[in-house]
């Protein structure tokens, strides 16, 4: 009964904090966006964010995924990793949606906050280390071949950002990184297909391959 109370208490309180950090990620990821534009450093004009259920989408998103890890997961750093995954993949993907855009700076920091968190929680554990490296190591790798080969059809940004979600891929397990990069693909394979069955794309169409990217990983680490 105290075993079933405290998963209870447990999973109403990260479900509480994925309410509060989703409206944070869409009020954050608009501010980027109308940043970008202000600029004129943007490539898509899709407005998910500035829209009045994208804060409600979000936060829907962040207290599943919260609530999901809270079951899923055995230890307390264990949900800090994922749940950084989830808000920085959401923020990243809502950015990428609307702009066709992945901020290098955003990026940076994404990477040192994980670094940052690895360092703590994996310590003197050279094993899990050399894990998180090759894993990141294999993203960066694998997107630059899709990069080049595509002829720059892929962005910067999804290599860039392919490296840092790789330190999660490498953490949660050595295949990590392929299953991702397999099931991105997919994904982005039945968008594209959805659209042109729909007569909403053609041949010619692009489209942010950052969210499929963030799909497949966490799908990669949460299976």
């Amino acid at each position: 009964m105290q075993s079933s109370y405290t998963l209870c208490v447990q999973i109403l309180a990260w479900l509480l904090v994925g309410l509060f950090l989703g409206c944070f990620v869409a009020l954050s990821a608009r501010r980027e966006i109308q940043h970008l534009r202000s600029i004129g450093h943007t490539y898509g004009e899709n407005h998910f964010a500035s829209t009045w259920w994208a804060i409600f989408v979000c936060c829907l998103i962040c207290a599943a995924f919260f609530s999901f890890v809270a079951v899923h997961t055995e230890t307390f750093e264990d949900q800090v990793i994922v749940g950084l995954l989830v808000i920085g993949g959401l923020w990243f993907a809502i950015v990428d949606l609307d702009t066709h855009v992945i901020p290098f700076h955003a990026v940076v920091k994404f990477s040192a906050a994980t670094c940052a968190l690895f360092a703590v929680i994996i310590g003197n554990d050279t094993h899990m280390l050399q894990q998180v490296c090759v894993g990141a190591i294999t993203m960066w790798v694998l997107l630059f071949l899709v990069r080049v080969l595509s002829r720059g059809d892929m962005g910067g940004g999804d290599v860039s950002l392919g490296a840092s979600l790789g330190l999660y891929l490498g953490w949660s397990s050595s295949t990590a990184a392929y299953v991702a990069l397999i099931a991105s693909f997919m994904a982005g394979g039945g968008v594209a297909l959805t659209l042109l069955l729909l007569r909403k794309a053609d041949r010619d169409t692009r489209f942010p391959f950052g969210p499929c990217l963030i799909v497949g990983s966490m799908f990669a680490v949460l299976r």
